[in-house]
């Protein structure tokens, strides 16, 4: 027998008259020559999680919330489970402020949390170099295409877009060690268009407003460039709505297409029978969208039809469905459905078939009864004629007591006709199918449709011109940066690290990963850092001229390793990188070459424009024109106006393929006769000319820095106040100029109405070389932020010292969280000179008091960029030096500052920050005797009160030396439990060198106020089977195995038990080994939580949760002691792991921090399928007839017994497959027979009269 679970939930919906077969997906995308791989998948996690709201804690995204949710649907791509979310209660928080006690509150009544959720996760098998098995790359292309449509921004908050609530993470049914990216969805309270109509005898109005919002739906998508491809009534979700009755939105985008498929035809997926019929063939990307207009007539018709196949209404009978598939295409092919749609071929069937789904308000038996209620339907007024719903009881009524093939029936029958001709629904199909199911594709149009139903959904939300909505999503490989996968769980950052090392090994090798895997080894994401390493694989990508690697190695390996020295290969990479532009290239170069640097130098500013642009490369050049033979004429000044060309010829004269005019080129080039001999011939040729990119000649003059250039323009009077349409300015460019420079440049630019406040508004590069880290490119902001940027202190003071205040250096791109202001990039780029400027000029003018400025944002910002590896690429071997340099400003700026709320996270100190930021360097900055010194130095006395936020109140300063021991966070860890979280040996052992408490306990994350978690309890729930060095370390250091906590004891789980329930198994045999209680009793794990101690197996066996298979085959077969792991699992009431599996959830609650009192879990949010799965599994070794039906000590009733009190019907049929004796009797002498007798159940009792129902389908599955 399959260990595969059959699934508890409801069956999809089986449409009436329909063979089951037709609803089967049918046509597979066929784009798969792109292998994605699994970074691709946390690439789009990572796109979920920063656009999407988060209304949900943390602790409810993790594994063992999303594997305790219940399944309702499993396809070939994802798993569909469904969780209740418990309250939001409300919680206070005091702060002392200048004696001043300060409350705040969230939760209940401030923040709203749903109280359902849906949990998509991914069903992908990944080999070790993270790319899915073969059998499993369709399934990727659907999992990537969901992610696709819902992280794009115009479909977030769509109203008939099914939303996105965020990102969470569960189990990998395939590799359990690590875990993989889970959707989180809002649940459709009312299922699907399919589940409602079953139930619902829709109303015309009703049936209007829902195809309405169908079609806002997918209008929203085609804007986009999305074509659904799987338009049908399953994925139609129903929500109930304020303003009417029901809303209907668009969900499974697992067939979705974008229109910018490179691709010229495309072959598209879907569903039987509801597929346009060219969807056979490939299709042209311009008519793609017209299949799901044609799918969408088809849903129109089935709501009509109240959710019966109307290809079952107008065909014959068939139960073979590849026939029945045949007859629905031919009618597809012979393009007869818009004749077969009218309301004679199938109403009338439709009616009187969906009248037995529904309740008769009375039945009619006698002939005058039917008689009164012909006569009152002939009597109708015109007016009613269009009243069809107020007249479907007694048409009900009569269709029941008339068949059609009688008088009175054909009678029924032509009335039922007349009045749905009048209908406000169904007198609009003829139209709608006209519009929609026409075999030509030009022949379709939705829009039509959408004003027919009434126009546009509730709420519908305005949207800016559809090219901005556009989803550009050509398939390429997605590389993920060291920062974006530092925010990922631990176990992910292990995966990653495996499959980039796997990859490392792979011929051609992908330098883009290595250089990424060599990140991680320097910051010691996913892995113990290995400096060693990580030179070595940044030197075989440089060697191999990988452009990055050949850019930055020098300064890296030279920082790490300070005996490195480049060879001249890599001089000459350095020197290559430094002539396209790259900065840090240049600073290298300088040290290594100074006498190549001077030649780049001016180099770069003559021939490529300031910045390493190839604008003048030959291959850009045009006319058979190169760089050169301009400078030749530029030099003779009657070449410049020869050849008899018009001063007009001239200004319109392209000498590039970007646009740039004769003019331009002497500007950047520095050409002052040239210059002045051209503006001299004719007005024409204007001072502020501008090329094809709206660039000005004073622009591109000041970009290149070329400083005699630019006092010629200004004294013509150019006008700098000109920018691009991304706003670039001329005083941004102030960067070009040497220090000595800026005050006459800046000036001179100022006064001919340079804006210091003028912002750009994308990201700028214009070097040849490529800008693949920050340091390469300047991110949308002002000319201040572009001096910061650039560590330029000169130009930062000279720009603080002409603003009309201090207020500059707050001044940024408006909603763009990408543009900082200028004192937040200091602080990121740790530029403390820059930094200092500004923020001493803005805290002399009191910007910290209500103007928009807060310190805390200054310290988040330095700290969350001082991981190794991005301060290398910044500073090279001054990376702890500026580090330093900018800490100790901050530190000592910020001593009477109170962070009352934390820094970087509620509750959090500086320290506990750097900590979870994994950034050792800070650490060991912040406890090194420099620090402490200062501390000492300023004799600073902090007023402690006692604080709720985690920090004492009233305590000033970024940090204090006794922060080491500070409980943070709302799951209060200190600083060397986060580093054991994260598994940082070398940070653990620096803690602790520096006085950190071994012993200090954290907050038990699914119990209200109980700090019982031990650091061993830490390490387990990180998720990684790296860390069993840890383990030993810290059981030598005394933590103890088991928490041992007293009153806490029965609700704190083992060490042991959060590493099985984390699926870390090599973790669990160490600490097995090192002594821990394999059969330890607890009444808690996770979420579950049980009235009587437990033993690890029962308290896995009663969470239910999805793909607890491998966590049972750990215990009883493949861990060390697994001989001795007890079949009695709850010894109080002498129940073996066959009675705790039969109970199902009877007996289990679910816990949570928010509530002091767990929660019982109602049958209705109980997984019976990973039960089941659960069953099977101790049934492969508690098999024999004594185990199997074996007595508890709960009135000596068997398995069995429990299986039917709980109406467990799966445990019932396994147990009975493996031989469970229907006839032992209780302690009471009932026997299972005997239970299955209704007088023995109490019916006045709401549990057992519910299980009734259940018991009933078991005898009935069971053939009993």
């Amino acid at each position: 027998m399959s260990g595969r679970p059959t699934t508890s939930a409801p069956p999809s919906s089986i449409v009436s008259g329909q063979p089951d077969e037709c609803d089967k997906p049918t046509i597979q995308n066929q784009e798969i020559m792109f292998v994605p791989h699994i970074t691709d998948l946390v690439y789009f996690a990572h796109q979920a999680r920063q656009i999407s709201e988060a209304i949900l804690p943390a602790r409810l995204l993790g594994p063992s919330a999303v594997d305790t949710a219940t399944l309702i649907g499993e396809g070939a791509s994802f798993s569909a489970l469904r969780r209740s979310i418990p309250p939001n209660p409300q919680k206070k928080w005091e702060t002392w402020l200048g004696g001043l006690q300060l409350i705040s509150r969230s939760g209940a009544g401030t923040e709203k949390r749903p109280r359902t959720v849906v949990f998509k996760s991914a069903r992908i098998e990944f080999d070790k170099f993270g790319e899915p098995v073969p059998r499993d790359r369709g399934a990727m292309h659907s999992v990537m295409r969901e992610f696709f449509a819902l992280v794009h921004p115009p479909l977030i908050r769509h109203p008939n877009i099914v939303t996105l609530l965020g990102l969470g993470w569960g189990s990998n049914p395939y590799q359990p060690q690590y875990t993989l990216p889970t959707i989180v969805l809002e649940y459709a309270d009312c299922g699907t268009l399919a589940d409602i109509q079953d139930a619902v005898d829709l109303t015309a109005k009703e049936r209007l407003s829902i195809c309405a919002d169908v079609a806002a739906g997918l209008n929203i998508l085609h804007r986009c460039g999305i074509v659904h491809g799987d338009v049908k009534s399953e994925n139609v979700l129903i929500f109930t709505h304020p303003e009417k009755r029901f809303l209907a939105k668009l969900g499974d985008f697992g067939f979705s297409r974008a229109g910018d498929t490179s691709s010229v035809a495309v072959r598209l997926g879907g569903t039987r029978p509801w597929i346009a019929p060219e969807v056979l063939q490939p299709i042209l990307k311009a008519d793609l969208h017209l299949t799901d207009v044609y799918s969408y007539g088809l849903l129109v018709w089935r709501v009509a039809a109240n959710n019966a196949n109307p290809f079952a209404l107008v065909l014959p009978k068939n139960s073979d469905a590849q026939a029945f598939n045949d007859m629905v295409m031919d009618l597809k092919q012979r393009d007869v459905l818009i004749e077969r749609g009218t309301l004679d071929h199938w109403y009338i069937k439709s009616f009187r078939d969906s009248t037995s789904r529904f309740a008769l308000s009375e039945r009619l038996s006698t002939e005058d009864e039917i008689q009164q209620c012909l006569q009152y339907l002939n009597l109708l007024g015109e007016n009613s004629w269009n009243n069809l719903d107020d007249h479907k009881p007694v048409l009900r009524s009569l269709v029941v007591a008339c068949p059609s093939n009688t008088l009175n029936g054909q009678v029924v029958d032509a009335i039922l006709l007349k009045l749905a001709a009048y209908d406000p629904f169904l007198s609009k199909l003829a139209t709608v199918f006209r519009h929609t199911l026409g075999k030509d594709p030009k022949s379709r149009d939705l829009s039509a449709v959408t004003n027919l139903f009434g126009g546009q959904s509730v709420n519908t939300i305005s949207t800016p011109s559809d090219q901005t909505l556009l989803l550009e999503t050509n398939y390429r490989f997605h590389n993920l940066s060291w920062q974006q996968i530092r925010d990922l769980r631990p176990n992910v950052q292990k995966f990653l690290v495996d499959t980039f090392s796997a990859r490392a090994t792979n011929e051609p090798p992908d330098y883009n990963q290595i250089m990424t895997l060599s990140a991680l080894y320097i910051n010691g994401y996913g892995v113990q850092i290995n400096y060693h390493k990580a030179c070595e694989l940044l030197i075989r990508a440089a060697r191999a001229k990988y452009f990055l690697a050949a850019a930055y190695c020098y300064r890296i390996c030279h920082a790490l390793e300070k005996e490195f020295w480049p060879d001249d290969n890599m001089i000459d990479l350095i020197y290559l990188s430094a002539r396209a532009g790259s900065r840090t290239a240049l600073e290298d170069l300088e040290f290594v070459a100074p006498e190549r640097a001077s030649a780049v130098k001016a180099d770069l500013r003559n021939i490529r424009c300031g910045v390493g642009a190839s604008f003048y490369d030959t291959p850009q050049m045009t006319n058979n024109m190169n760089y050169t033979m301009w400078m030749t004429i530029f030099d003779t000044p009657e070449y410049v106006l020869g050849n008899g060309r018009t001063p007009q010829e001239i200004r319109d004269w392209k000498v590039n393929r970007r646009g740039d005019s004769i003019l331009h080129l002497a500007a950047t080039s520095g050409k002052l006769a040239a210059m002045n001999t051209l503006l001299d011939c004719s007005p024409i040729l204007e001072i502020n000319l501008r090329n094809i990119l709206q660039e000005t000649l004073l622009l591109v003059a000041c970009r290149a820095g070329q400083k005699a250039m630019v006092e010629l323009l200004l004294a013509r009077g150019a006008d700098a106040s000109l920018t691009t349409p991304s706003g670039e300015s001329c005083l941004h460019w102030l960067i070009s100029f040497d220090d000595a420079d800026v005050e006459t440049v800046g000036d001179a630019l100022i006064a001919a109405g340079g804006n210091l406040y003028q912002l750009t508004t994308k990201d700028i590069a214009y070097s040849h070389f490529p800008a693949g880290f920050e340091t390469d490119f300047q991110l949308p902001g002002s000319p201040l932020m572009w001096a910061t940027h650039h560590n330029r202190p000169a130009i930062v003071k000279f720009f603080m010292s002409r603003a009309k205040d201090a207020g500059i250096g707050l001044h940024s791109v408006a909603h763009d969280k990408r543009s900082p202001n200028a004192v937040v990039w200091a602080a990121h780029f740790q530029h403390h000179e820059c930094l200092q400027i500004i923020m001493d000029a803005l805290l002399k003018e009191n910007f910290h008091f209500g103007k928009g400025f807060q310190t805390t944002d200054v310290l988040v910002a330095a700290t969350h960029s001082t991981d190794t590896f991005s301060m290398l690429l910044r500073h090279g071997a001054l990376y702890k030096q500026r580090l330093r340099e900018t800490f100790r400003y901050l530190i000592r700026v910020t001593r009477n500052v109170q962070y009352s709320t934390g820094i970087g996270g509620f509750g959090f100190s500086l320290l506990y920050f750097a900590v979870a930021e994994a950034h050792d360097v800070l650490v060991e900055y912040l406890l090194s005797d420099e620090i402490a010194a200062m501390l000492a130095s300023e004799g600073w006395y902090h007023e402690v009160h006692e604080s709720s936020a985690g920090r004492p109140n009233n305590v000033t300063g970024a940090y204090r030396a006794s922060d080491i021991n500070l409980a943070c966070g709302e799951e209060k860890r200190t600083p060397l439990l986060e580093a054991v979280y994260w598994n940082r040996v070398a940070l653990c052992k620096f803690l602790i060198g520096k006085g950190a408490d071994i012993h200090a306990k954290a907050q038990n994350p699914y119990v209200q106020n109980q700090m019982s978690w031990s650091a061993l309890h830490i390490l387990a729930e990180g998720s990684t089977d790296d860390r069993c060095e840890t383990a030993r370390n810290l059981v030598a250091l005394g933590v103890p195995i088991d928490s041992d906590d007293g009153e806490a004891d029965n609700k704190t789980e083992t060490p042991l038990m959060v590493a099985v329930q984390s699926n870390c198994f090599n973790l669990s045999s160490t600490l097995l080994s090192l002594g821990a209680n394999i059969n330890a009793l607890r009444q808690g794990l996770g979420w579950t939580y049980v009235d009587t101690p437990t033993t690890i197996l029962g308290l896995i066996i009663a969470s239910a949760a999805r793909n607890s298979a491998f966590r049972l085959r750990y215990l009883l077969f493949t861990c060390p002691q697994s001989e001795k792991v007890d079949f009695i699992v709850e010894p109080g009431r002498a129940l073996t792991a066959l009675h705790r599996a039969a109970m199902g959830c009877r007996g289990v609650y679910t816990r949570s921090p928010d509530h002091v009192e767990p929660m019982i879990i109602e049958r209705k949010d109980y997984d019976f399928a990973s039960n089941r799965e659960i069953m099977y599994e101790l049934l492969q070794r508690f098999n024999t007839p004594e185990q199997i039906n074996r007595k508890s000590g709960v009135g000596g009733k068997t398995a069995l017994h429990m299986a039917v009190e709980s109406g467990n019907v799966e445990c019932i049929r396994l147990l009975t497959e493996y031989g469970a004796d229907w006839s032992i009797e209780d302690n009471y002498g009932k026997s299972v027979e005997h239970m299955f007798q209704p007088f023995e159940i109490d019916l006045n009792r709401h549990d057992q009269s519910r299980d009734v129902t259940y018991l009933m389908d078991a005898l009935s599955q069971l053939g009993i």
